[in-house]
């Protein structure tokens, strides 16, 4: 079974940014608000720009601007759960399962 990527896995795989519009890995539509803006980026390309007051977030039609970065975080991976933008991984257990034993 396939499961989105866990919400604690994916923040932590965030990355801080300098440039976001330099980076190849920010998704083709997402537009950076200010020139030369810096963030994060989370997989699937998702993007959280540095503000002045700390962060800002702009995801559809709404736009959230505080200094607490882990409440954005969640907005962000609720919408990439919601538009399914989560690479899954596996439910399988990660330990390989006992061979039944063999009778003659």
């Amino acid at each position: 079974m396939q499961l989105p990527i866990s919400f604690e896995a994916w923040r932590t795989a965030g990355r801080d940014v300098e440039d976001l519009e330099s980076d190849d890995e920010v998704v083709a539509f997402y537009t950076i608000a200010e020139p030369d803006a810096s963030g994060r980026i989370y997989p699937g390309g998702l993007v959280i720009e540095r503000s002045d007051t700390g962060w800002y977030l702009c995801v559809g039609n709404q736009e959230y601007e505080t200094g607490d970065l882990q409440s954005l975080e969640a907005i962000l991976y609720t919408f990439a759960a919601n538009q399914e933008l989560l690479a899954p991984v596996s439910a399988e257990p990660s330990q390989p399962t006992a061979q039944p034993e063999k009778y003659d």
